[in-house]
């Protein structure tokens, strides 16, 4: 478990830096980026 919130918690902050380069709030191009981020949302609840 603690391995997979190290890789998530690391994973997640590429999309947040994205997201505030684009005011838009335009999608990531990669669209694994996008599921993970949607599964890490969901196991934070």
């Amino acid at each position: 478990m603690s391995r997979g919130f190290l890789h998530g918690s690391g994973s997640c902050l590429a999309p947040a830096a994205l997201t505030r380069s684009h005011p838009r709030g335009l999608p990531p191009p990669n669209p694994r980026i996008a599921l993970n981020a949607l599964v890490l949302k969901r196991r934070t609840g």
